[in-house]
């Protein structure tokens, strides 16, 4: 023990006077930063200062030690040599590891020290938000630079031989890190299914082994070359050129690899019959003057413009619940049917105020054009834009249906149905998936205010049964958006931490994500032509929640996107099918003056058979309730007592009488 007590000895006597003043200049740093706390003006900068010295003041510990350090081993070698019968090897990592003790007890007690001081200043603190999983995943990166920074100044002062080359070392440390990068991003992508630890994960292997090969090229130089008296520069130009080209041949690899993959994914489509174009499924346009978007779209510009006169006024535009009592999707036992005081005021207020009756004027005017068409190549902020559009203009019109039925024109009540009929199906005859789901969304409103406001008269039986054929005819297939796969692969900004515009440096590094996304969209399209399988025969039901599960295996951003298609098929034409049951149930009411008691009664008078749901493979939970009745998808379970929040229909007739809107 004696050998290595002399070297730790010899390397503290080397080093003391700079660890003390690093610690002396820590402590005055920590002390005019206390100081400054106690001012007002100055106390709101203390914490942004204190955690910049943190971060900072380490790496210039790692310059003064290590330049210490690499002094000794270039000038006094020979002498150390005979002095102590120890290899070189020990005499290498005794003396290393001395210095970067040295250096760990400066950086915790610089770190505790300025961590005390962010403590003292007042109001919140901008790190007040950061997860704990952020803290550590933050603490160990920052931690691996500042022993990485230790590690590539002393190697970069053991190769000059005189002190200084620390400083070219720190700024030239993300060099390196960013040529590792690809490598390390190749390696790892088959392990983490999530970017964002992916990324993190590449970075810090990245980090990790950068730090292995300075102490390895140190330690081999040393022992194998400048102990001996040789020439080091060959070797060390032929390691670093190794280290930097391995990592760029592996990215290419995987480049080459996942492309090919991908190419052949698309082809496999292509067998399946799915169309992987998007210009052959846009719909052809048709001329301006002929077409009822463009007079919508001016529409909603007004109606927007009207909503703001609607909050001035303080005008109340209620609900489906708020005018019926009825409520769709979630239903609470304890509920008393709402008759709101307003309704006259509010059927006045859509019916006769002179801009309700111009928007009106506008959307009827659009819609006598013989095509309502969206023939554009839509960006995905593009169907935002246009699902929005519809909604505002079906909304509209659902109010001025149950301002009809409250002021009893009834015959005005239907026509309402045909113009929602025109805009929902603009949207469901799109190849995109989302402007197709708003077309069944727009539609299940309609649905919804025959439902809760529909006449009780033997007149409307007729319009009862037309929707009922109109349900049984809707193709619930959402369009499989193959070809949306290429838009993501051409625009490449944005696309890490699973879609999520990442911060703008990333944007910058995309061109290392290439590899990944191929893979991310190889998996995704293969998963696409299972989903296709399965839906060429809607009859066969996979489980979701498993569906969901192994389509999350998909690594990259595609990941939680492709079982939308499996899923909405079940959900709309179990919400339609129920639907259908609630507008059976109007028409036995209308005939018999009270609703059935088992829904096996419709059957086969009005239905030709009671209809179950598509999502849980069981029929429907029916009950009649007060003089109306509950249609629940799923029965009441242990997470739901009474009955609250679940998912169906609770009905009661509109017991508001036309007179009293008038």
């Amino acid at each position: 023990m004696k050998p290595y007590q002399a070297l730790i000895w010899n390397e503290w006597r080397q080093m003391r006077g700079n660890v003390i003043a690093l610690a002396g200049v820590t402590v005055l740093l920590w002390l005019l930063l206390l100081a400054a706390s106690f001012n007002k003006t100055l106390a709101e900068y203390v914490e942004m200062v204190a955690t910049a010295l943190t971060i900072g003041l380490p790496l210039l510990y790692s310059i003064v030690l290590a330049d210490s350090f690499a002094r000794e081993f270039s000038q006094k070698t020979n002498s150390f040599l005979l002095e102590l019968p120890v290899t070189p090897t020990k005499i290498f990592f005794c003396k290393y590891l001395a210095n970067l003790g040295a250096f760990l007890v400066l950086v915790i007690l610089e770190a505790q020290l300025m961590a005390r001081l962010t403590c003292l200043t007042p109001g919140k603190h901008y790190t007040d938000g950061i997860k704990p999983e952020d803290w550590l995943i933050g603490l160990a990166a920052i931690a691996t630079i500042w022993i990485l920074a230790h590690a590539m100044v002393f190697l970069a002062s053991l190769l000059g031989k005189k002190p200084g080359n620390g400083i070219v070392a720190i700024i030239v440390l993300p060099l390196p890190v960013i040529l590792l990068l690809p490598g390390a991003m190749t390696a790892t992508m088959f392990l983490f299914k999530d970017d964002q630890y992916w990324i993190i994960s590449s970075l810090l292997f990245s980090l990790f082994f950068l730090y292995g090969f300075c102490v390895w090229l140190g330690w081999y130089l040393w022992s194998s070359r400048i102990a001996c008296g040789c020439k080091i520069w060959k070797l060390v130009t032929a390691a670093l050129i190794t280290m930097f080209i391995i990592p760029w041949m592996l990215y290419s690899i995987a480049y080459f690899y996942f492309s090919s993959d991908f190419n052949s994914a698309i082809r496999e489509a292509n067998a399946a019959g799915i169309e992987t174009d998007i210009k052959k499924m846009i719909l052809p346009p048709v001329p301006d003057e002929q077409n009822a978007v463009n007079g919508i779209l001016k529409f909603h510009h007004e109606y927007l413009a009207l909503g703001k006169l609607v909050k001035d006024q303080k005008v109340s535009m209620p609900s489906a619940a708020q005018w019926t009592g009825t409520r769709f999707d979630f239903i609470k036992v304890q509920h008393e049917n709402i008759t709101p005081k307003n309704i006259p005021e509010a059927t006045d207020f859509i019916l006769n105020h002179p801009r309700m009756n111009q928007c009106n004027a506008i959307l009827s005017e659009a819609l006598k054009k013989p095509y309502c068409r969206f023939s554009k190549n839509y960006t995905f902020m593009e169907c935002y834009s246009i699902d929005f559009m519809a909604y505002q203009a079906v909304k509209f019109l659902t109010y001025r249906a149950y301002a009809f039925r409250a002021s009893g024109q009834d015959d005005d009540f239907f026509a309402c149905f045909n113009s929602i009929d025109r805009i929902s199906a603009a949207l469901t005859e799109q190849p995109f998936a989302r402007l197709k789901e708003w077309g069944f969304r727009l539609k299940a409103m309609e649905y919804q205010t025959a439902i809760a406001a529909g006449p009780d008269t033997a007149e409307a039986v007729k319009f009862y049964h037309q929707m009922i054929r109109n349900i049984d005819s809707v193709n619930y297939v959402i369009p499989n958006e193959t070809f949306r796969i290429y838009s993501y692969l051409e625009d490449r900004d944005g696309i890490l931490f699973g879609g999520i515009p990442g911060p703008k440096i990333f944007e910058k590094c995309k061109l290392f994500y290439l590899p990944r996304l191929f893979q991310s969209a190889a998996a995704w399209v293969r998963r696409k032509i299972e989903e296709e399988k399965l839906l060429k025969n809607t009859l066969i039901q996979p489980d979701i929640k498993s569906w969901q599960k192994a389509t999350n295996q998909i690594p990259g951003i595609f990941k939680a996107i492709p079982y939308l298609n499996i899923w909405y098929p079940f959900n709309f034409r179990s919400r339609f099918e129920s639907y259908k049951l609630c507008l059976a149930l109007k028409i036995y009411h209308i005939k018999y003056g009270k609703f059935p008691d088992s829904l096996r009664q419709l059957v086969p008078e009005i239905l030709p058979k009671v209809p179950i749901n598509t999502q849980t493979g069981k029929d429907y939970i029916y009950q009649v309730d007060a003089d109306g009745y509950i249609l629940l998808d799923y029965p009441p379970g242990k997470n739901r007592p009474n009955q609250s929040c679940i998912s169906g229909t609770r009905y009661q007739p509109w017991d508001i009488k036309p007179e009293k809107a008038k």
